[in-house]
């Protein structure tokens, strides 16, 4: 863990000290984006680097970047064919910040059509310092046809690197037996029919959806306010605010994650973020593939040679 964070540097070293602006700030309850977010800030921190503004990729505002600042998107899973509007927003933006450093934090690249990379590529290209971090190889062979700079980094949450279990999580004696199976929901599940690890275990089961609740309905309804004042052009007094308050509940969040993962003895899991949230915690994990292969490539890039890590091929399903 302690190597992993440290190969951040490279980042801070792109940076060169300039002042950044932080953009595609998560403002929803995927906790695992939320991690990334809070890695991120936790890099800026320890590195010393000044955040002018924050921005959710809905409410960038290119008329505000500043000639001296370096313009930083968030990491993770969205960079491809998979999640529209956030690509759509670097697609559109990239252009316009030809006179800036530009730099993609670690991302897993996916496209489910090929043309959509001859698509957007070349604008991409043309750009002189854009700069994309990847989190695998097979990331790498992609992102060389947007930028000759790539550079191959392990995901922003490891800078949470050293974490320690919740107060709130059970004592080791509580812990034994207990095995939490945290399994995708939505369009990226690599669930396999029977899950391992059930025959004499206390198994809960969960997901990051599970994790949203009436206290974080109220700050969903605010980010929802945030896209409909932006929409109208009248957010420009309230976003940073709003962006403030978001991060003190997404520590919220992150502490609850951080209560349920430690409170079990062994987690089994397809979300990448419930595989390095044990591995944060020291928590005995096995993995099992998504739905296109990122948690394995992750695995076989960064974590696999760890002992308290085993990768599981997903069951084939049944006809």
């Amino acid at each position: 863990m302690d190597r992993l964070a440290a190969r951040h540097g490279q980042i801070a070293e792109l940076i060169g000290g300039r002042p950044v602006q932080y953009v595609d700030v998560p403002m929803y309850a995927n906790v695992g984006d939320l991690l990334i977010m809070l890695g991120t800030e936790r890099f800026f921190e320890r590195h010393r680097i000044e955040v002018r503004r924050r921005s959710a990729y809905f409410n960038f505002d290119l008329s505000r970047v500043r000639p001296d600042e370096v313009v930083v998107f968030q990491g993770g899973g969205n960079f491809g064919d998979l999640y529209e509007h956030p690509q759509s927003v670097r697609d559109t933006s990239i252009e316009r910040l030809a006179g800036h450093r530009v730099i993609v934090m670690p991302q897993s690249l996916h496209f489910r059509d090929p043309e959509a990379i001859a698509r957007m590529a070349p604008r991409y290209r043309r750009h002189p310092d854009f700069h994309l971090c990847v989190r695998d190889r097979e990331s790498m062979v992609l992102a060389r046809e947007f930028t000759p700079n790539v550079h191959l980094l392990p995901d922003m949450a490891h800078q949470l690197w050293p974490l320690q279990r919740s107060a709130h999580a059970a004592p080791p004696s509580d812990r034994t037996g207990r095995v939490l199976h945290f399994i995708r929901t939505d369009g990226e599940s690599g669930e396999p029919p029977s899950l391992p690890g059930t025959e004499h275990a206390a198994v809960t089961r969960s997901d990051w959806p599970d994790f949203v609740g009436r206290r974080d309905a109220v700050y969903l309804n605010l980010c929802r306010a945030l896209r409909v004042l932006r929409a109208l052009r009248l957010d420009g007094q309230v976003s940073q605010p709003a962006l403030r308050a978001w991060r003190g509940h997404v520590e919220a969040l992150a502490a609850q994650a951080i209560a349920l993962f430690g409170s079990h003895e062994r987690v089994v899991t397809d979300r990448l973020h419930g595989h390095i949230l044990s591995c944060l915690l020291a928590v005995p994990n096995q993995v099992i593939d998504n739905a296109y292969g990122k948690n394995s490539r992750y695995v076989g890039e960064w974590t696999g040679a760890s002992d308290i890590v085993e990768l599981i091929a997903p069951v084939a399903a049944a006809a």
